[in-house]
């Protein structure tokens, strides 16, 4: 944020997120800016969406971070709620869904409980 802020033009804007010369973000040129971004990097759809959106990274950044900490072996329900204060979710359950969003992270959960280590799927 202090960085953002040494524009003259941004640090006039409560907004976290601002554009050049101070521009507030709106839905329209978040979604404008990510276009440029999957064309520039030539991201193509590996869902059942026909391009990137912006939120399949919030669940990738999600699911990494589980599959990290799975591998690291820490406890999940440790971990679990900052993830789910970082993304913003009121229930906890929301962010408990994403152990079932990918096959890898299913297995490991599965193991897991197979193991019988208790705390922490």
């Amino acid at each position: 944020m202090h960085e953002r802020d040494q524009e003259p033009l941004a640090a006039t804007t409560e907004d976290f997120f601002v554009f050049d010369y101070g521009r507030s973000v709106t839905t329209e040129s978040l979604d404008y800016a990510f276009k440029l971004l999957r064309q520039r990097l030539q991201w193509r759809s590996r869902g059942g969406h026909p391009v990137p959106r912006v939120y399949d990274l919030r669940h990738t950044f999600s699911c990494r971070n589980l599959e990290r900490w799975y591998a690291q072996g820490l406890d999940i329900d440790c971990h679990i709620l900052a993830l789910s204060t970082y993304l913003g979710h009121a229930k906890i359950t929301d962010t408990y869904w994403y152990l079932t969003a990918t096959p890898e992270l299913l297995a490991k959960a599965a193991e897991r409980l197979g193991q019988g280590q208790g705390g922490g799927l």
